[in-house]
């Protein structure tokens, strides 16, 4: 029969699989040995201070009860000594149980050399002795039931035959002495029906803990696998281009990012570039982040980037992920020309190398796929040797540190500005060192992406670098 959906004997409180019950025994013993120790102490205390009243109870047999007592005290603590035993812990039930019916019997033989002398009130100590077996000694419902009934049964037969002790008095003794165990009764039941409880929980909320163990395990091992796979649709390599350097860093605030990159050169001078960042964070954003690669992938050689940009918008509507939109900028360098499209990027930063001045290129608009038949519309951009550019998501400006306070574009203006004459690798360390400090070890609230971009001076033999992170 089960009990709260535990499987055990509402009678016995024994579980209904043996190797079960083993485990419990072990477990019960393991929790409760301390406190059955101390109960060993606190036994030889009162056996010794009762004692004191032997001399006015029964003084003409003060030596043989002193004698049954100091019996009881050396078999306490023997067992006391002995529970420090591995062998204990395996019997530490049998032991316990043997303890409490000699210790029943001490008191009783107490009655039996004493009674005649008015010693019959030694009863009083096995209700002590009950309350021991029910109570501190942790003994197990049946086995305490079974063994203070027993010693009560036991007194009452010597009583009756002795017949020293009253009639009425054994009446009167035996309902005390059946009360004390009725209620003792209570007490080892419910004491052992928690403690069996307890063990259930704690076992079945083990078994739930490696279950959600071995689960975390394998979610980590697929997010991984799709961040492993994420990063590997990714650029790993600068393409070669006669005019323009270019870096990247790439940041995730979670295992999967949402935060899109992308290049690639057509026929040797074409240079075609797309930056995003998916709404959102987790598998949702990872797969528009696929989907923008792919759709990336089929932008041909001959196609004008506002056309590719209104068609990325309209494909990513019909794919029909309701709010999930890219706020994408795309981008062509042909020669010394840079045309743009898109829309729900911050401002892109343009630094001309020959007035010396810095300018916000404007990257509003409705992120792709948000808005139906929304048109797209390029800007255009002459580029001269020295020329640099930062794109970036919005989680470079809008990155918090621990007072809260985001690093706002106007930082990211005077770093970028004390790093324009170098290249675009230096450029980018430089960038997110400075991040790093704003940040202060403050978690990543959203993905951070930036690339930059700078026009080569043909007349120096520059490298192409890359940086991701």
């Amino acid at each position: 029969m089960k009990t709260n959906n535990i499987p055990i004997s509402y009678i016995t409180l024994e579980f209904d699989s043996k190797k079960l019950e083993e485990k419990f025994n072990r477990y019960s013993v393991k929790q409760s040995l301390k406190l059955v120790r101390v109960a060993m102490i606190l036994g030889c205390l009162l056996i010794l201070i009762f004692g004191i009243l032997d001399i006015w109870m029964v003084p003409e047999k003060i030596w043989t009860v002193w004698g049954i007592r100091i019996g009881m005290v050396l078999v306490l603590l023997t067992t006391y000594i002995l529970s420090f035993r591995s062998i204990f812990k395996k019997y530490a039930r049998l032991y316990m149980s043997l303890l409490i019916l000699i210790l029943g019997m001490g008191i009783i033989s107490m009655v039996l050399v004493s009674e005649s002398e008015g010693g019959y009130f030694y009863y009083a100590g096995l209700m002590l002795v009950i309350q021991f077996a029910h109570g501190l000694i942790r003994l197990r419902f049946v086995h305490a039931t079974i063994t203070t009934i027993l010693i009560a049964l036991t007194y009452l037969l010597i009583a009756w035959g002795i017949k020293n002790t009253p009639g009425t008095l054994i009446i009167n003794n035996s309902f005390f002495l059946f009360s004390t165990i009725i209620i003792g009764m209570f007490i080892s039941y419910s004491l052992e029906f928690y403690m069996r409880n307890n063990f259930w929980q704690r076992k079945t909320l083990s078994k739930q803990e490696n279950l959600l163990k071995l689960e975390y395990k394998r979610k980590t091992k697929e997010l991984d696998d799709v961040r492993q796979l994420q990063l590997s649709i990714l650029p790993q390599n600068i393409p070669q281009h006669p005019n323009i350097d270019l870096a990247v860093s790439v940041k995730t605030a979670l295992e999967i990012g949402g935060d899109y990159y992308d290049y690639t050169v057509l026929e040797n001078t074409k240079l075609n570039f797309a930056i995003g960042d998916a709404t959102g964070h987790g598998a949702q954003a990872g797969a528009l982040v696929t989907a923008s690669k792919i759709l990336f992938t089929c932008w041909t050689n001959n196609q004008d980037v506002e056309i590719f940009v209104n068609q990325a918008s309209s494909s990513i509507k019909q794919m029909g992920m309701p709010k999930l939109f890219m706020a994408m900028v795309a981008g062509t360098f042909n020669n010394d020309n840079l045309e743009v499209a898109g829309g729900g990027l911050p401002p892109a930063l343009f630094y001309r190398k020959q007035s010396q001045t810095l300018e916000e290129i404007s990257l509003k608009g409705f992120p792709l796929g948000s808005v139906a038949n929304y048109s797209y519309k390029k800007s255009n951009i002459v580029l001269m040797n020295g020329d640099l550019l930062l794109f970036m998501t919005d989680g470079l400006p809008e990155l918090f540190n621990s007072n809260n306070e985001m690093l706002g574009l106007e930082r990211i203006k005077q770093a970028f500005c004390e790093v324009v004459n170098e290249k675009p690798s230096v450029i980018i360390d430089y960038l997110n060192k400075t991040a790093e400090n704003w940040r202060h070890g403050f978690p990543l609230k959203d993905d951070v992406t930036f690339l930059v971009f700078k026009v080569r001076d043909n007349s120096v033999q520059n490298k192409n670098y890359l940086t991701i992170q």
